[in-house]
């Protein structure tokens, strides 16, 4: 979940990347990855298992 600020994240298997906003969320399947990538400002976010 992204608390604050925006980034743009690519999850493994996936061509492109997408941007998430405070308020938004992804998920990426277990023994994966993903890129993130963020511009100026902070970006804060919550990594969730289970």
């Amino acid at each position: 979940e992204i608390t604050c600020g925006e980034c743009s994240v690519k999850v493994a298997g996936e061509s492109a990347f997408k941007t998430y906003a405070a308020g938004s969320s992804f998920k990426v399947a277990g023994n994966s990855s993903f890129e993130i990538r963020t511009g100026a400002e902070a970006v804060d976010y919550v990594c969730s298992f289970g």
